[in-house]
């Protein structure tokens, strides 16, 4: 059986800094935004296919390490247990 398929970006949709910076800085810097949990656990529900997508470009510019990234992308999975992986790019892309 087919199962749909939910792509959800990470930051800033269903995560936000714990402190007052723009972005995550450590991974223990986040907390789901308000009602994302009830979300994803309705479509979880439903059946849905959930992953989750982020572009990581504090590690390409060099702001966090591929390690803090990947433990980053660990936590949100304990807080949001119905995500079955999240797909990450760390590269910083320029386009003129």
């Amino acid at each position: 059986m087919k199962k749909p398929l939910l792509l959800l970006d990470m930051d800033g949709t269903i995560r936000k800094p714990r402190s007052t910076s723009k972005f995550i800085n450590t991974p223990e810097d986040q907390i789901p935004i308000n009602g994302a949990i009830q979300a994803v656990q309705h479509f979880h529900k439903k059946n849905y296919l959930i992953i989750g997508c982020t572009n990581q470009g504090g590690v390409g510019a060099g702001y966090k390490s591929l390690d803090d990234c990947i433990e980053e992308q660990q936590i949100t999975l304990k807080i949001f247990p119905e995500i079955l992986k999240i797909l990450f790019v760390q590269i910083l892309m320029e386009i003129n």
